[in-house]
């Protein structure tokens, strides 16, 4: 079991030649395996799913702790 989350802007992605993404991963589309990185609101839906919430006064942390992973994970490449 899982979730397909799909929303209206979707649809105009393929309009506008994909120029803007409105999904919750980014796509990088200048790397030939088109790597997919999480946007803050791929996150934000995960913990939703999970059942926990993040109060206002944690968001600077929580971008921290995503971008301190990305990167990581960008150098170990």
């Amino acid at each position: 079991k899982g979730y397909f989350l799909w929303s209206l802007l979707d649809g105009f992605e393929p309009i506008g030649g994909y120029t803007t993404s409105f999904g919750l991963y980014y796509v990088d589309l200048d790397d030939k395996q088109l790597k997919r990185y999480p946007k803050l609101s791929a996150h934000w839906y995960s913990n939703f799913l999970k059942g926990r919430t993040i109060k206002p006064d944690e968001i600077n942390e929580v971008v921290n702790e995503i971008f301190v992973s990305s990167t990581s994970k960008a150098s170990d490449q």
